[in-house]
């Protein structure tokens, strides 16, 4: 990807990228890995309570190294912090912390997965189905001409 580029896209997704770089910073010593995941960077952190996307990087708990279900949720919020831009924050990180707080507070058991949703016949199988496909055939966002795949 061309360096103009990735400037323009950190500017975007600036109020997460710092975020996420003060919060690498002084989870330091309890980072006990990384790797990259498509476009994103992955942060392992020992005793981490579940996982954050803030624009390219993904924090997670140590548990979740060989979670592929869980590594691909995540990056699919970078993506949406890639739509988002500075609005990320405000329309998907508070309500998504403000509900995980209120079933850590209210002491309920986990919620539904999308998968149980889609069992349960609330959505349309087939149009989610849909969506699913082309998620995966179209996944890459941040996939620019010039950049490698």
């Amino acid at each position: 990807m061309n360096k103009f580029l990735r400037i323009l896209i950190t500017i975007w997704e600036l109020p997460q990228t710092l975020l996420a770089g003060s919060m690498i910073f002084f989870l330091g010593r309890k980072i006990t890995g990384h790797e990259s995941f498509k476009d994103a960077r992955l942060f392992y952190v020992k005793k981490f309570p579940g996982a954050i996307s803030l624009g390219r990087f993904i924090i997670l708990n140590t548990g979740y190294s060989s979670d592929e279900k869980t590594k691909k949720h995540e990056y699919g919020h970078s993506l949406q912090s890639l739509y988002l831009g500075w609005l990320y924050i405000i329309i998907v990180g508070l309500p998504s912390i403000i509900r995980a707080f209120a079933w850590k507070l209210l002491n309920l058991t986990v919620p539904l997965t999308t998968e149980d949703i889609l069992k349960t016949g609330q959505i349309n199988w087939d149009s989610a189905e849909r969506s699913m496909q082309y998620r995966n055939t179209h996944s890459n966002i941040y996939m620019f001409p010039g950049h490698p795949a």
